[in-house]
Formats: structure tokens, sequence, C-alpha cells
């Protein structure tokens, strides 16, 4: 399931593998949880030892009746929203794992010191629970660290569930999972964020389900590669040493408030389909030629496309005293973008757009840079599955393939960055099919630009959350402080920019901090922005509001 090929992976150092114990309630898993141990069964970091079963609790049949009479409006919604949007059920379809585990070990839960005993004596690392079902604590200290388990939901805002659901009926921002060690050291593993979808409870689940599936594999290979001490060193940014929760413990909604739920439900799928039906998302760049002005938006002056397209993604060229703008063009009849450029001289006047840059495929984000006195673009070319790197042979409007830098692999949004004698690649990865490209980013590095063997670094995904980690234009230098802007797509797709400071950047290690953002205030128009790049005295941001589909002139 993972979408990037095993070339593009680090090289692990030599070590024992960690003993790897799996507790089940039953062989038969979601999909997501399949996903999640099919990943480390696969790992080269781990082995499965031993596997745990046990019977799934049963409730008696009077709860069952009473939850299903008092829930009965809450679960037509959930029906409901499952059957509008069954496509985004595939995280829960139940799909089996014993044909994977069919020659390991296996115990029955403990409940004697005889069960206990046999556990012991495997000598575990991690034992890893996938279930829901309250568990005994003497379990938690049978492996050496502790017992691995999620916690799916927003912790700072829904902790009692269900979760995902009440993330996507308020309207929170963002909903998180959370990977966690049980035992005498409980703490955070790994935690990341997806964009909730708003009262579209399934979609919800289904994403951060997927995003979720990656943590397990993940942090397993993790510490086997960097051993205990560097391991939770790194996990200490995941465990605040204060950590209030100011919202009461949520649970299933009862008949009155779910009826409530379902009338706002039906009234957003309303005003959804009558937004789609009237509207559409009209990109456009806004810029500034004064740099004693670029930091005030309310100043930018707009550049409008005409009413059959959008421009977005908006790079900058600086050369023979004239800017050279390079975007994504997409045209509506057609949905699918290609790369064009405008030529600004340094009043802001404008020659006509000239297309540059088309596919078979959808291109945007076309990253331009310089090197050795030829100019270079990567243009996100994720349905290809490439990352591609283009040559200039008659600046600035003819360029020719040059090769992929990487291939097999879904990615957005590819930014370069030159230093310390080496190239740096970050990129947007889809790591488990069903997540989303802009959750998480990853770094590689080469000596040589023209290179297919591009180095992970050990710390991927080294940014992961839908509010920072997407790229959102180049890496620039101000006051002799390294910046990468990224897109927070929290609220929605594209609803504003990011500046990050890079405070750590080596083969090793990756640490950066948020200090400002570009947010969609400055034009009453204005829903949101996802790209800044500035070259010389110009500025330049893409911008975009809801346009009417009828009646619309240049």
């Amino acid at each position: 399931m993972v979408s990037f090929s095993i070339n593009y992976i680090h090289k692990m150092t030599a070590h024992k593998k960690l003993k790897i114990g799996i507790l089940l309630d039953s062989y038969l898993l979601p999909h997501w949880a399949f996903v999640a141990l099919e990943r480390v069964i696969q790992s080269l970091q781990a082995n499965i030892d031993l596997v745990v079963l046990r019977e799934q609790v049963k409730s008696s049949r009077l709860k069952q009746n009473r939850t299903k009479y008092s829930k009965i409006v809450y679960q037509f919604l959930n029906r409901l929203d499952g059957f509008l949007f069954k496509g985004s059920l595939a995280y829960a379809v139940p799909t089996s794992i014993e044909p994977f585990l069919k020659n390991i070990d296996t115990v029955q839960y403990p409940s004697t010191e005889s069960d206990i005993n046999v556990i012991k004596a495997k000598q575990l690392d991690i034992l890893v629970y996938l279930g829901c079902e309250q568990l005994s604590e003497n379990i938690f200290e049978l492996a050496k660290y502790g017992m691995w388990t999620y916690q799916l939901g927003n912790p700072e805002f829904n902790r009692g569930g269900p979760a995902g659901f009440w993330e996507a009926v308020t309207r929170q921002a963002s909903t998180g999972a959370v990977l966690k060690m049980l035992g005498q050291n409980e703490q955070i593993l790994y935690r990341s964020e997806v964009m909730t979808r708003a009262f579209k409870p399934t979609q919800n689940k289904h994403q951060y389900h997927y995003l979720a599936a990656g943590f397990l594999s993940r942090q397993i290979n993790l510490l086997a590669d960097l051993g205990e001490e560097q391991f939770f060193n790194q996990v200490k940014k995941f465990n605040p040493e204060l950590d209030f929760y100011s919202y009461p413990d949520f649970q299933e909604p009862d008949n009155i408030e779910a009826l409530s739920l379902l009338i706002q439900y039906i009234w957003n799928l309303g005003t959804r389909v009558i937004r789609k039906l009237f509207y559409y998302e009209h990109w456009y760049l806004f810029y500034c030629l004064n740099p004693n002005e670029s930091n005030k938006l309310h100043q930018y002056k707009k550049l409008l496309p005409p009413a059959d397209r959008f421009w977005a993604d908006p790079h900058v060229i600086f050369e023979n005293d004239r800017y050279y703008l390079f975007f994504e063009e997409l045209m509506y009849n057609t949905n699918r973008g290609h790369i064009s450029a405008i030529e600004m001289d340094q009043e802001g006047n404008c020659k006509q757009p000239v297309s540059i840059l088309k596919a078979d495929y959808h291109l945007s984000y076309p990253f331009v840079f310089k090197h050795n006195e030829k100019y270079y673009m990567v243009p996100e070319s994720v349905e290809n599955k490439t990352i591609q790197l283009y040559e200039c042979t008659n600046f600035p409007y003819q360029w020719e393939f040059k090769m992929n830098l990487m291939e097999d692999i879904e990615t957005v949004d590819t930014t370069l960055f030159y230093q310390d004698n080496k190239w740096w690649l970050f990129t947007a990865i889809e790591d488990v099919k069903g997540s989303f490209y802009g959750d998480e980013l990853y770094l590689f590095w080469s000596d040589d630009l023209f290179s297919q063997q591009w180095n992970s670094h050990p710390l991927n995904p080294i940014i992961s959350g839908v509010a920072t980690a997407r790229p959102a234009g180049k890496i620039f230098v101000h006051n002799n402080r390294l910046y990468r802007p990224s897109q927070d797509c929290s609220v929605r797709y594209g609803h504003c920019t990011n500046f990050n400071e890079i405070t750590e950047l080596s083969e090793q290690a990756y640490s950066e901090k948020k200090v400002s953002a570009i947010t969609p205030n400055w034009d009453k128009q204005v829903l949101g922005t996802h790209t800044f790049n500035q070259e010389g005295n110009l500025t330049i941001v893409d911008a975009y509001y809801d346009r009417f589909r009828f009646f619309n002139k240049d």
C-alpha cells in the first residue's frame, strides 16, 4: 500500500530486528487496520513473533436493544451518509489478516499465570493492539516498550467518541489520530491531523483512518533505526508537559440531539449541491512591486485570468531586467492544468500569457530555478506518478524533458533547495492509499541534481499534519534565516499560507517553527491563498473566490 518505490527509502544500518507481538480480537480486521499490520509484517525492521487472540466482549441483549432504540436517529444519519458516500466506507471493510500469520505462534489472551509466562518467554519488544475493548493492565508490561495502540479522533477536542463524527458535525478544523504506548511509561508516539470533512462523517473517518495506518510501521522502523534513547527523545515533541482538556466526554447523540444534527446535515448537503451548481472556485494572482509594501496584502494588485480558466501556483524568475511569472493555467472545459508564463516589466506591465508546457495529464506548481547558468523546472505531475525535471532550451518559453528524478511515486508540490553542497527535495506524499497528499511532508537529498538515487531522510515524514505540511513556494532566506512556505488546509483546501523558519537541516535532523501566516482577510472576496513567491522587488501570491457560473464576462 506504500505509494513510493523502495528505491527512495533510506538504507538501514545493521541491527537486531524488533520482536513484535500482535493482540487481536479476531483475524478479521477493518481494512485500515489490515493495512497497518500488513506494513509491519512486511517491514525489514521487525519480526512478528507471537499472536495473542482474545474473544470480543459481547453486550447483553437488553443493552443492545436499549442502544438500538435510543440511538435510532444517529444510526439513520450514519447510514444515510454511508449510502451517499459509500466509496469512503473502504476503510471499514472486514479483511482477514490470517493468511499473513499462518506460521506465527499463537496463544489465547492471558487469563492465567501460565498464559502470561508464555508471552513473557517470547521477550517481546512491542505488543500491538488494534481493537477497542478494555484490557487488563497486567498485559501492558509484557513487552519491553509496552503496548502500542491507536487513539482515533482529535484528542484535543473529542475524547469519548464517536471518533471523526463529532469533528465533522461541529466543523472542527482538523481531525487527528494518535499512536500511543500504554504501560508505566505511557506516552504518545506519533500524532497527525487531516482536514475535517464538514458534515461528511464517512469521508472524515476514511481519510484519518488511512493516514493513521502508516503510523505503526513508521514508528517501529524509527525505533529500530535510532535506538531507544534517541527514539524517545524524538517523540517528546508529541507529549507536552501540560495537557488540559476543555471539552466534555463525548458519546453517541441521543435521538433528540441526533435529529437536530440530521436537519443540519440535510441543510448542508443541499447548500453544497447548490454551490456546485451555481459557483466554482476561481483562482487568480495578486502581486506587489514595492518591497516596502510587500507585507501589506491589501496593497497588492490583481492579475485576473479570463472567465474560462484559473491561474494558480505562481513562481517567479527575474532575468534581463524583467520578471517572468510561471503558473498553473487550468481550463474549466477540460479540468486539466498546464504551465503558462507571463512576462512583466518592472512597472507591472504584462504581456499576454503563453502556454509553455502541456501533457496528457495534469500539470501544476511549476517550481522553476537556475543551476549552472541554465533554467530548470519541476512541475507537479502526480497523475503520471513521477517527479519530472525539465530543462529550458530557449528562455522562457521552450522547455524539454530532461529526466525523472523519481518514478512510481504519488507526490505533490515538489520544492528543491540547494545548501551545503547538497540538493534537498521537499515533497508531499500520500504514504497510504486513501489518505491525502497534503498531510505529510517528506525530505530527500542528493549530491547530484541529475540523479534518481535520492536518499530518504531518516525522520520522514519530517512534518505531518494538514495545517503545515504541504509546500507553498520556494524556500528563501530573510535576515540570514531560512523560511519554508507551507499550506494550511485545515479549514479548507488552500485556506492560507504559513511561514516556517527552518531551524535545523541535516542528513540526520530536521526542525522548523511557524512564525507567521498570510490569511485570506485582505479582500472580502478572497476565501483562500496557498502559494507565495518572491524575486527581486516582486512578491506574488495566488487567491480564490467563488465565482458565479452564469453570465460571466471577462
